[in-house]
């Protein structure tokens, strides 16, 4: 029996106007996943919380702010809950300072240059409310893994070999200097878990304890982890901007859901798929799937209690 929650969707578009990492297309890659989220999956208006850098929006799209907005819709979630995060935008490696073994984590950048971290997802992941459900679709460089400690589901390649040839339509969606400050940004942290101890109080248990993150403690995944990730393409590996118009990750998405005609998807179909389109267009980019062995042949954007 599919028991269903309400829903609720941030999306995040960062074009960096007027700077050295700047993109074009991000905002149509909003456009673009308002209308299939309005369309096919049964998010309101109300529904939808749209973020951009644009000169005229009412807020500073800043790493604390993106960070703010993401714990309010946890904050408000309620059992059996669909939360979907859409995140355009320029993404990076930072050095791992809380796995060891690992030399770097990704993170997406906000438009004053901060980072919002792999381990700072999942300690908005391991706060959802029983049977709710947190999606992420990145539309950026580096994004695999961007929840930290998914599970990475197996993906088919393509038959047929390798696009070879450098496309000069794309322009990869990365940034290189993950070192450097902002003079334009006056925020001294995106930390999730501070923004969760900040809304919650003390309901925040030890997960999310900013002490604990800046010790070394990693929060690792609940037994019934409700997180998913579908990235734009692997670790090492940049997504793309096409023609300075839309990322080559959402647009493929947008394909595959309009030429997809049964009314459900599941998240592994929609990444194969999508993979494939991108592989036909001779983009060299492999989107990517993390999440439970429940979720990857779950519908996308839609939960069963009980399943």
């Amino acid at each position: 029996m599919m028991t269903m929650g309400k829903r609720s969707a941030l999306l995040v578009g960062c074009n960096y106007p007027n700077t050295p990492q700047q993109l074009h297309g991000c905002y149509n890659d909003i456009q673009t996943m308002h209308t299939q989220l309005t369309n096919r999956f049964g998010f309101t208006k109300k529904d939808i919380k749209i973020m951009i850098d644009a000169p005229n929006s009412p807020v500073k799209l800043t790493g604390i702010n993106i960070g703010r907005a993401l714990v309010q819709m946890i904050y408000e979630a309620k059992s059996g809950d669909t939360l979907f995060f859409f995140f355009s935008g320029l993404g990076t490696l930072v050095p791992a300072i809380v796995c060891p073994g690992n030399d770097s984590s990704p993170a997406i950048v906000s438009c004053d240059l901060d980072m919002i971290k792999d381990i700072e997802f999942r300690h908005l992941v391991n706060h959802l409310p029983k049977d709710a459900t947190f999606t992420f679709l990145a539309d950026s460089s580096h994004s695999s893994g961007l929840i930290f400690g998914e599970k990475e589901q197996k993906i088919p390649d393509p038959s047929g070999p390798e696009p070879r040839e450098e496309n000069h339509r794309l322009r990869p969606k990365t940034y290189l200097n993950p070192n450097q400050s902002s003079d334009i940004s006056d925020i001294q942290s995106s930390d999730i878990s501070a923004h969760l101890s900040e809304v919650f109080g003390t309901q925040v248990t030890a997960n999310f304890n900013s002490a604990n993150s800046q010790s070394g403690f990693i929060p690792c995944p609940d037994d019934d982890d409700n997180g998913i990730l579908l990235s734009g393409c692997k670790q090492i590996a940049n997504s793309f901007e096409v023609d300075n118009s839309y990322g080559a990750f959402t647009n493929a998405v947008d394909k595959v859901l309009k030429e997809h005609r049964r009314p459900i998807i599941t998240n592994r179909e929609l990444v194969t798929l999508a993979r494939a389109y991108l592989h036909k267009e001779r983009i060299r980019q492999k989107p990517c799937l993390f999440c439970s062995d429940k979720h990857a042949d779950a519908p996308f954007l839609v939960y069963e209690i009980g399943s």
